[in-house]
């Protein structure tokens, strides 16, 4: 039996968080600063289009954030907690073996099961399931290997 595995990785993960909460917050640049609000470690998608890196220092970029009205948050620890554990439940009502390889990403272990189904299509419906079940958008690579 070949190994095959999946990679299912949240999108800008404490950012989605943030704007999950937050529908004013849609196609708005989000920026999530660390535990003393000195570097940024979160990202969303318009915000990275705007050429922020992360770890950047917020004081090198406070013109940015007023020029782009960009929304600021405190790191929330307990949130992404929560919206993690939601995601890896509904991974685990997919797939027979998951394990979690960090806050916002798990591996799928789907060894024979490619025989069964088609794996492209379970990737799509991973990636449903997961944003209809908790709002979190994901992308799902699918290998032999992990790496």
């Amino acid at each position: 039996m070949s190994q095959i595995f999946a990679l299912v990785d949240c999108n800008n993960f404490y950012a989605s968080c943030e704007k999950l909460f937050a529908p004013q917050l849609k196609n708005v640049p989000v920026l999530v600063l660390s535990n003393n609000d000195g570097c940024v470690v979160a990202r969303s998608r318009e915000a990275k289009a705007l050429g922020i890196k992360m770890g950047v220092p917020v004081f090198k970029i406070k013109q940015l954030i007023a020029k782009h009205k960009i929304q600021v948050f405190s790191s929330n620890y307990p949130l992404y907690a929560d919206m993690s554990s939601r995601v890896m439940r509904t991974l685990e009502a997919l797939a027979p073996r998951v394990e979690v390889y960090s806050i916002d990403e798990a591996f799928l272990d789907l060894s024979g099961l490619d025989k069964l189904f088609d794996l492209e299509s379970f990737g799509k419906q991973v990636k449903a399931k997961v944003d209809k079940d908790t709002g979190i958008q994901v992308c799902v690579g699918i290998a032999p290997l992990k790496l």
